[in-house]
């Protein structure tokens, strides 16, 4: 089942562009996020997307404004987009692959709707839209990460099968010394969240915050975590696995 509160803080969180900007310079390849602004990025709303699944989600979605994406990412010089799933699940979703192409055809048809004449137009051409899942549940992943391997594969029909990936962000697989060393306001939030964390209790983990990474944060992060301090003060006081 998902978790209200922490979709209420991380949507919170990273709804906040320097820390979702920060997010996408930890996990996504160099190549792309080197040539991604912060002032790039605008945010844009949700609510149509997954307005007929049941699942319930938290997710953010954020555009590269036109003229400004990558160069050598199909579709330079349109706008790009950036599809955030927040998955705070106690059991993983072996159809995320499908969820996620379906998420990202909804944004198309958004896209089209609101690029009416544009579209009629023999080259018009739809935005990337790249992928992600934020996962930080105790489970190991098992679900595919390509939608192509959940549909049944016949043979001389290989042509037909769909490709569709997303970028699966485990917490559980980052290290904490990794989270210590990114001297960000968000690597306080992620090591606060961390299922399975190597601590023995949660006075430890306030110590080692506080001496490992709020102390040595630049002024600059020391604001955006002062910013978030109550969503940090919340998933602390909701860990109960020491």
């Amino acid at each position: 089942m998902s978790n209200p509160i922490k979709d209420s803080i991380f949507k919170e969180l990273f709804e906040d562009r320097t820390v979702f900007y920060d997010f996408l310079k930890a996990f996504l390849p160099k190549e792309i996020t080197k040539q991604i602004k912060e002032t790039d990025l605008k945010r844009e709303q949700t609510e149509l997307i997954g307005k007929d699944f049941s699942i319930k989600r938290s997710d953010i979605l954020y555009k590269i404004e036109k003229g400004n994406a990558p160069k050598g990412v199909q579709g330079n010089g349109q706008d790009i987009y950036i599809y955030l799933l927040l998955e705070h699940q106690s059991k993983v979703d072996q159809l995320m692959a499908f969820r996620m192409l379906a998420y990202k055809v909804r944004i198309w048809e958004q896209y089209v709707k609101s690029h009416k004449k544009e579209s009629e137009q023999k080259g018009f051409k739809l935005p990337v839209i790249i992928g992600m899942v934020f996962y930080d549940g105790k489970a190991k992943w098992t679900s595919p990460m390509d939608v192509k391997e959940k549909i049944t594969e016949i043979k001389n029909m290989e042509e037909y099968l769909i490709k569709a990936n997303y970028e699966l962000i485990n917490l559980s697989n980052i290290k904490e010394e990794t989270i210590i060393n990114m001297k960000k306001a968000l690597g306080v939030i992620l090591l606060t969240d961390k299922p399975n964390v190597r601590i023995k209790n949660a006075e430890e983990l306030l110590k080692i915050i506080n001496k490992d990474i709020l102390l040595k944060l630049p002024e600059e992060e020391q604001e955006k975590f002062n910013k978030h301090r109550n969503a940090f003060i919340e998933l602390f006081g909701k860990r109960t696995d020491y």
